[in-house]
């Protein structure tokens, strides 16, 4: 999977993400997918869901492709630990910042139109750590990315204890016992308080081996590009459709992703080996999919749902969906770029004062 494919696909399931959180086929109107009467009408509108499974796939490939650039060859256990972990705390501090940003300006929006009641001190405090997520319900997400993140350092070890005999060794054993018991017990903090944390982080895990061990590269050095290619590669997404959406009973399924999702992936790398119009489309969009989704429950649930749905046209209201978002996130990457020049600078000209006092 190339890092073009991975945006492609972070496009593809932010659409996903936003089909699904429109309103339930209980609302006044039609959902998005619902297009087939009869009993199997909920669960393909509840395909969308999805697309987690999809983003948890792509976090565990990529990470694992951006750790091995950052090891390189030849570190010692204690370089190679450091860098682990040094990587996943600024991938959290990374995303977290978004999560911020966002958190500071709908927020405040929220209290200032009467959405927002509670105003405890540690009430706030819970949700700025995403201790709790009281003030938009599908931020739980972001307490799944950063544990599975937090197990990415074990989950490595672990493979490489297994595989590599020059881990092997009495230190690696101890080490991998200490962060085994760390994600044991950040798993049984966190259990409680989210749903489908298994899954997900099973998930995180085969798209970690899927990079390792370059199976999608291995399986496509098998199938001819061009026509055959994309006939697998639709034949493969009909199969996933068609198999979610029967097996799912209710909103909450997520139990088939932990197959479909990295099946999913695969068909998409299998479409898009070639560069187009269509694929460059979805991998633009996926730029933005991160602030697309902290911020598209603000105007379909909390603040503006009934400007959302003004048109009653359901096709209408997805695309209405997807621009504000857009729009919002444009803005928003934007305002992060500016606030991370401004730091910098003041950080430049910190350094500079200390230089020049130090001489």
């Amino acid at each position: 999977m190339t890092k073009k494919q991975s945006s492609i696909l972070y496009g593809i399931s932010i659409l996903l993400m936003l089909s699904y959180h429109l309103p339930s086929p209980n609302t006044d109107y039609t959902p998005v997918l619902k297009f087939i009467g009869g009993g199997i009408a909920h669960p393909i509108a509840w395909f969308g869901a999805i697309c987690i499974g999809i983003y948890a796939f792509i976090s565990g490939y990529g990470m694992y492709c951006t750790l091995q650039k950052a090891k390189g060859n030849g570190n010692s256990l204690r370089n190679r630990e450091r860098i682990s972990y040094g990587l996943v705390g600024k991938r959290i501090l990374k995303f977290m910042r978004k999560y911020w940003i966002v958190f500071c300006i709908f927020v405040p929006i929220g209290y200032a139109i009467g959405v927002y009641q509670e105003k405890d001190f540690l009430f706030l405090f819970e949700n700025i750590v995403f201790y709790r997520f009281d003030f938009n319900e599908n931020w739980w997400y972001v307490k799944q990315y950063v544990f599975m993140l937090l197990t990415l350092p074990f989950i490595d070890m672990f493979f490489d204890f297994i595989f590599q005999k020059q881990y092997r060794t009495c230190s690696c054993a101890v080490l991998l016992a200490v962060q085994a018991i760390f994600s044991a017990g950040l798993f049984y903090f966190l259990a409680p308080m989210y749903t489908h944390g298994v899954y997900y982080t099973l998930i995180f895990a085969i798209g970690y081996l899927c990079a390792r061990f370059s199976v999608f590269s291995r399986l496509q050095a098998h199938i001819p590009a061009g026509l055959c290619s994309g006939l697998i590669g639709w034949i493969l997404l009909a199969i996933v459709f068609a198999t979610r959406s029967l097996m799912a009973r209710n909103t909450g399924h997520r139990g088939s992703d932990v197959v479909l999702a990295p099946i999913f992936c695969f068909a998409v790398c299998l479409l898009t080996r070639k560069d187009g119009k269509i694929s460059g489309g979805f991998a633009w969009l996926g730029k933005y999919s991160v602030y697309m989704y902290l911020t598209h429950s603000f105007y379909c649930t909390y603040f503006f749902r009934d400007f959302i749905i003004v048109t009653r046209i359901p096709v209408l209201i997805y695309l209405q969906l997807i621009v504000i978002s857009l729009l919002t996130s444009a803005i928003l990457l934007f305002i992060e770029k500016y606030l991370c020049a401004f730091f910098a600078r003041g950080r430049a000209i910190i350094t500079a004062r200390r230089k020049a006092g130090q001489s």
